[in-house]
């Protein structure tokens, strides 16, 4: 595997960018980075990483199809044209399209938005060191509140119950209204 020093302005979606914020702002703990091939398998076959904790959901960063990258090249991760991360790639992997699109969404159906976004991604998947740069509610000029903020008010308001909803879009009225009567 060739090594690399040199850095790439790369410029992600917006998904991709809420993804390293949650990795950065510890809206996906235990998970500080994406995942590696040992995680990812793990995370499909058994809806678990390999320490045993529950994680359902693949947290990946595709290789971007125009650049060539190797171990050692440091991602300047940009969105709407403004730094947001810098991922020092440490591990690049290649994992099987097909079988995780059958062990995650449980079809291969193209109807499935899912199954037809991750058929036109690559194959090969980056992971490696994540440092912030910027943040992402800044960049897009959006109130959020952090993990801890969160947890904080959970406290104060000894709330007994507390139900996680991950989503990668916006909820809807109706999803509001099942997310408060839950």
């Amino acid at each position: 595997m060739k090594f690399s020093n040199r850095t790439l302005s790369i410029n992600t979606d917006l998904n991709t960018a809420m993804d390293v914020e949650q990795l950065l702002n510890g809206g996906f703990k235990p998970l500080s980075t994406f995942l590696n091939y040992k995680q990812l398998d793990s995370v499909l076959k058994k809806m678990r990483l390999p320490t045993g904790e529950i994680w359902p959901i693949p947290i990946l960063f595709p290789k971007p199809l125009e650049h060539t990258v190797s171990v050692g090249t440091t991602l300047l991760l940009k969105v709407r044209k403004q730094n947001l991360a810098k991922l020092k790639i440490t591990d690049i992997f290649d994992y099987d399209l097909k079988k995780m699109i059958k062990l995650f969404y449980g079809t291969s159906d193209i109807r499935h938005p899912g199954v037809l976004e991750t058929k036109k991604s690559s194959n090969i998947f980056l992971t490696g060191k994540l440092t912030r740069v910027g943040k992402l509610d800044k960049i897009l000029k959006i109130p959020t509140l952090e993990p801890d903020q969160v947890k904080k008010i959970i406290r104060k308001k000894s709330w007994k119950k507390v139900v996680g909803f991950h989503t990668r879009n916006p909820p809807t009225e109706r999803m509001n209204f099942y997310i408060k009567i839950a």
